[in-house]
């Protein structure tokens, strides 16, 4: 399976869990370096990007990726490997791991959005890292609003 078709399937994973996911891959409107999808869901609200296992981030996704994220607007990498999803933030590292298997499995979507919420909580929040926001919650969201409560 391709990047576009892995990108399309975790799409499908994640609005089984409840979540709407925007797709922003192949708008001629586009500007340069956006992440290829967005996800908003009770959980989690972030920009998403997919890759596959061995493919950087390029030029202009990273700078995209590193203002947001400095903004305190989460982003994180999706990366496909051949057994496993990973998910990661830049600048950051790896967050989650995943075996497909699971993520098809009822409650998988699920299970990875509140995990990746909860290590976006702690990444913000970590001195070491260089987009550090502390007070940032997954429950008051990157910008300080009410956010949607748990399901």
């Amino acid at each position: 399976m391709n990047e576009s078709a892995r990108n399309r399937w975790l799409s499908d994973v994640v609005r089984r869990a409840g979540a709407r996911v925007l797709s922003t891959v192949g708008n001629m409107m586009q500007e340069p370096g956006w992440p290829d999808r967005y996800w908003s869901h009770p959980l989690l609200d972030c920009w998403v990007e997919g890759k596959t296992a061995d493919a950087p981030l390029g030029g202009k996704q990273r700078a995209v990726c590193d203002d947001l994220l400095a903004r305190g607007t989460p982003v994180v990498v999706a990366r496909y490997w051949p057994e496993l999803l990973t998910l990661e933030i830049p600048t950051y590292g790896k967050v989650c791991a995943y075996a497909y298997s699971a993520l098809s499995q009822r409650g998988g979507g699920l299970q990875l959005l509140r995990e990746a919420a909860e290590q976006l909580e702690v990444a913000f929040n970590d001195s070491t890292f260089r987009h550090r926001r502390p007070g940032w919650t997954r429950k008051t969201g990157a910008h300080g609003g009410a956010r949607r409560d748990e399901p």
